[in-house]
């Protein structure tokens, strides 16, 4: 059994994100919508809050998707979205205060990337280039702590992966955190390590080692898109214990790329008894087909 500590703060007031089963077929057609997939103030989504004068409001906030982001902005700012017939979600503003409460909130968010997929939530810290050959300030930390092992880098990262968890509703009351477990055979896995310390840190149970490989699921990144799947399946990852029945498991990885192997790990919990998933990764990818 792995005990969990008690969470940090009363949940009884907060609307659960839901945390629907994973399946490959769900995850496929999150794919194959062609709708956006991930939420970046900086950049791609910099207009999402505007001011646009009516006759009972100053403005409006919108996005292209209610997962992960809703949630956490309403818990946050006490402000409701509501969808759109266009799919996307939004609010009028009613006032120059509240403009401000949702001009702060995208502001506290810095570089996050809002991640729509079969988890209940997912987010990264930043992407990992910022253009074409030229690393992010958390892409770098990332490459020198995977790539060179730099020990100053990995640390640091834990301490960033440490004060978003603690920052961010939801997330901050997690139990158990994992890493994407590695193979047996990995001398150095950036997760593992990450989850050790992110464990050590915020006091709670970290059960990476609870997941067994049961074969060889080979090097990912050289896998395609739809061959990830297979792949992770016929290498057998079980998760051998019964003590997330009904908590919810934070998943580390240092790089979010299309995002099948979080969530086929998700999986896994959801099908042993975990009742929500969140995911958190150091970078996103700038496409879903990088580094292949």
């Amino acid at each position: 059994m792995c005990d969990g500590n008690k969470p940090l703060f009363d949940l009884s007031d907060l609307i659960l994100p839901v945390q629907e089963k994973i399946s490959r077929e769900r995850v496929d057609a999150i794919s194959a919508d062609n709708r956006p997939r991930t939420i970046h103030f900086p950049t791609t989504h910099s207009s999402a809050l505007k001011h646009d004068p009516g006759n009972s409001w100053v403005g409006r906030f919108t996005v292209p998707f209610s997962e992960t982001i809703k949630p956490i902005f309403q818990e946050d700012t006490d402000l409701e979205l509501f969808p759109t017939k266009y799919n996307t979600w939004w609010r009028s503003i009613r006032d120059d205060g509240e403009f401000e409460t949702v001009e702060n909130w995208i502001r506290n968010q810095g570089q996050r990337i809002f991640i729509r997929d079969a988890l209940a939530m997912s987010l990264a810290l930043d992407f990992n280039l910022a253009s074409e050959g030229k690393y992010t300030a958390i892409g770098d930390l990332e490459h020198r702590a995977k790539y060179d092992r730099h020990l100053a880098s990995v640390h640091q990262l834990a301490d960033i992966m440490v004060s978003t968890i603690s920052e961010i509703a939801y997330y901050r009351d997690v139990e158990f955190v994992s890493a994407v477990p590695p193979e047996p055979k990995k001398e150095f896995d950036l997760p593992s390590i990450l989850a050790k310390l992110i464990a050590q840190k915020l006091d709670i149970t970290n059960v990476t080692d609870r997941f067994v490989w049961r074969g060889e699921k080979g090097k990912l990144k050289d896998a395609k898109i739809d061959e990830k799947w297979d792949r992770l399946e016929s290498a057998g990852l079980e998760f051998v214990d019964d003590c997330i029945e009904g908590k919810t498991v934070l998943i580390l990885d240092d790089l979010y790329q299309s995002g099948r192997t979080m969530q086929f790990v998700g999986k896994q919990l959801i099908d042993v008894g975990a009742k929500r998933i969140y995911g958190l990764a150091i970078v996103k990818s700038w496409r879903l087909t990088d580094n292949q």
